[in-house]
């Protein structure tokens, strides 16, 4: 049994599941948050890179954050999936960032042991940069979503 629209605006329900286009959407854009966040940091006064090292730090990171999270795609259609029922937008942006503030809280925290730093600043400032991109992708993925629905009521209303 299907639960009927209860509003115009949970006719679109069916649009809040991620497809694969959504989850292309998503995981590109929170990586290419990401990879705005660290070229910021790596850019920022105070921190010092060997020259001749930033080519290879930057290649290393884009590339194992790129694989992080395509290996988190999956999961992210599950939670969209999960959330198809949910109305506002706004808890999806809340569950996606909480969900990725617990992945990269524990990956802050495994790279801070095996480092042999403090975990705890390392947990915190990775789970939140990983909450503010997952929410930057959600929204884009959501903005995408949008679009491609304009884009094809207009090509059904023209003549």
């Amino acid at each position: 049994m299907t639960a009927e629209p209860q509003s115009p605006r949970m006719a679109d329900v069916e649009v809040r599941p991620f497809r694969a286009r959504d989850i292309f959407w998503f995981v590109t854009l929170a990586w290419v948050a990401l990879m705005g966040v660290v070229l910021v940091v790596m850019n920022s006064p105070g921190t010092y890179i060997a020259s001749g090292f930033e080519g290879f730090l930057v290649t290393a990171i884009a590339v194992v954050s790129l694989l992080i999270t395509w290996a988190a795609a999956p999961l992210a259609w599950l939670l969209g999936r999960a959330l198809r029922r949910v109305e506002p937008i706004m808890m999806h942006l809340v569950v996606f960032g909480v969900a990725a503030f617990v992945v990269g809280a524990v990956l802050g925290a495994v790279a801070s042991s095996s480092a042999r730093t403090s975990g705890e600043e390392a947990s915190i400032v990775v789970g939140a940069v990983g909450a503010g991109c997952a929410v930057f992708g959600r929204a884009g993925a959501f903005i995408a979503r949008w679009v491609a629905g304009l884009r094809r009521r207009a090509r059904s209303a023209a003549p």
